[in-house]
């Protein structure tokens, strides 16, 4: 099923759109008869009708956590598809890499100059 949602300005003044996709089995998407067919190759191919069903070429992806890992796959399988990836709270394991501590520490200090860095950064360092 595809939805078309009214356009409505973003921060930039850009008109946007924000399709939510409901995963199978989740929130108004059937449960499939058969539950092999949850595996992520799947899902990452109802993310492939659900883009082609909406007529775009290629399109910004917001994704966060367990969402992150399909969005990954998605990106990884399809980059000619993807405008923009934006993951929140994604770890990177389903493409065979691991977020150390080291990636983390490096994350957090790439936000030195926010007001709050230095009264939080302790705790990530600890």
């Amino acid at each position: 099923m595809c939805l078309r949602l009214p356009r409505r300005p973003g921060r930039t003044g850009r008109p946007r759109r924000l399709i939510l996709l409901d995963l199978r089995g989740t929130g108004d998407s059937a449960v499939p008869t058969d539950p092999t067919t949850y595996r992520c190759d799947r899902l990452v191919d109802d993310v492939g009708a659900l883009r082609a069903c909406l007529g775009v070429e290629r399109m910004d992806v917001l994704a966060h956590s367990a969402g992150g890992r399909l969005a990954m796959l998605y990106a990884a399988r399809h980059p000619e598809r993807v405008a923009r990836l934006a993951l929140i709270t994604a770890v990177p394991w389903v493409l065979d890499m691991l977020a150390t501590a080291e990636h983390r520490l490096a994350a957090a200090q790439s936000r030195k100059a926010e007001p709050w860095f230095e009264e939080t950064f302790p705790g990530c360092e600890a």
